[in-house]
C-alpha cells in the first residue's frame, strides 16, 4: 500500500493525472498511528503516511533496484573506512526550506540517540559517535573507523528518512511528494500536494489515508 500511495507522485507513477483529485488509501491502524519516521515501530498505515510524507538517501526502486534519492552518490575511500555523501541540491523541505548536510547530520544523531529508541538505531549501530560530519552545505563525511562495503544498500531503509534539523513530530515537516494536513490518529491522516517536489509534482491533489482496526474489518464483511 505504501507503493500504492506514491503512484500518486509524479517521480513513481505513469501519466498525467489529475491535480483536482483526491487519492484515498484504507489502511490498517489504530490509536497509536503516527507521523514521526524515526520513534514509532510502523505499522501497515505508518509506512504509507512515512512514505509519502518523507524521503531517505537512497531507496528500491520498482525494480527491484537500488536507486539514489536525497542523495546523488555514496563515495568510499580506499579502504571503504570513510564515505563521502554528495547530497542533491535542489531539495526543499515542506516549509520552503532546502536540505542540507546539516539536516542529515541531525536525522542520523536524532536516529542513533539511545533516549529515542528508534526503530531504525540498530541499523546504525556501525557508525561511531562523532563519526559523521557536514563538510559543506551538500556534503556529509561518515568515518566509520572500520570497513564497511553496503552503505548505500543500508540507507535504503524506510526507517532512515531524513528530517529537518529542527523537526517537530506534532506538526511534520518532510520533502516526500506529500506534505501534512491534517493527522487524527486511528481514524484518517490527509496530506496536500508538495507542487515543488524534487522527483516531481504528484498527480493528485491530495491523498487522504483512512484507517481501520480488525475490528471494523470484520464488522464490514
Amino acid at each position: 500500500l505504501a507503493t500504492l500511495a506514491a503512484c500518486a507522485s509524479g517521480g513513481s507513477g505513469s501519466g498525467t493525472g489529475d491535480t483536482g483529485q483526491t487519492l484515498r488509501v484504507a489502511v490498517k491502524g489504530g490509536s497509536g498511528d503516527t507521523l514521526d519516521p524515526h520513534i514509532t515501530p510502523a505499522t501497515q498505515g505508518d509506512l504509507v503516511r512515512i512514505g509519502n510524507l518523507y524521503d531517505g538517501l537512497t531507496a528500491y526502486g520498482h525494480d527491484g533496484k537500488l536507486e539514489y534519492r536525497l542523495a546523488e552518490s555514496m563515495t568510499p575511500n580506499d579502504d571503504a573506512t570513510v564515505w563521502t555523501i554528495a547530497l542533491r541540491d535542489d531539495v526543499k523541505f515542506h516549509d520552503g526550506n532546502p536540505m542540507t548536510a546539516d539536516d542529515v547530520v541531525a536525522s542520523i544523531a536524532r536516529i542513533k540517540n539511545p533516549d529515542n529508541a528508534a526503530k531504525g538505531a540498530p541499523l546504525l549501530a556501525f557508525i561511531p559517535d562523532g563519526g559523521v560530519k557536514a563538510v559543506d552545505e551538500h556534503t556529509v563525511e561518515i568515518d566509520l573507523g572500520a570497513p564497511y562495503g553496503p552503505l548505500p544498500e543500508r540507507w535504503a531503509s524506510p526507517y532512515l528518512d531524513i528530517v529537518p534539523a529542527d523537526f517537530d513530530p506534532v506538526k511534520p515537516v518532510g520533502s516526500g511528494p506529500f506534505e501534512y494536513s491534517e493527522f487524527v490518529p486511528g481514524q484518517h491522516s490527509l496530506f496536500t500536494a508538495n507542487e515543488d517536489y524534487w522527483d516531481g509534482a504528484p498527480k493528485v491533489g491530495a491523498l487522504d489515508v483512512i484507517t481501520f482496526d480488525d475490528n471494523q474489518a470484520q464488522r464490514s464483511e
